[in-house]
């Protein structure tokens, strides 16, 4: 099944921009929430390690500096992003990866 038939990502494969906190509050939650139900799993930690795991992040904050996690779907495999700089308030988004 490719990522644009796939029933279980489909409101997923969106680009969301954060831009205020509210906006994270609300992603961090519908990530949690597809984890939870088992659409989406947690991708392996980056290169750099020192990421915090998802799971430890507040919901509501307060936040690390930056946030960035990579998530796939667990039927089809379509990957995902969140990133987000916290610190100085520039946002970030979530969003599809190709």
């Amino acid at each position: 099944m490719s990522a644009n038939e796939c029933t279980r990502c489909r409101d997923l494969r969106t680009t969301i921009a954060i831009e205020r906190p509210a906006d994270l509050t609300k992603v961090l939650r519908v990530i949690r929430d597809n984890i939870s139900d088992g659409t989406l799993a947690e991708g392996p930690a980056t290169p750099s390690g020192g990421r915090p795991d998802f799971k430890a992040i507040p919901v509501d904050g307060p936040w690390p500096d930056y946030i960035e996690h990579e998530f796939s779907c667990t039927a089809c495999g379509q990957a995902f992003r969140l990133r987000a700089e916290t610190y100085h308030g520039a946002g970030g988004t979530w969003a599809p990866r190709p």
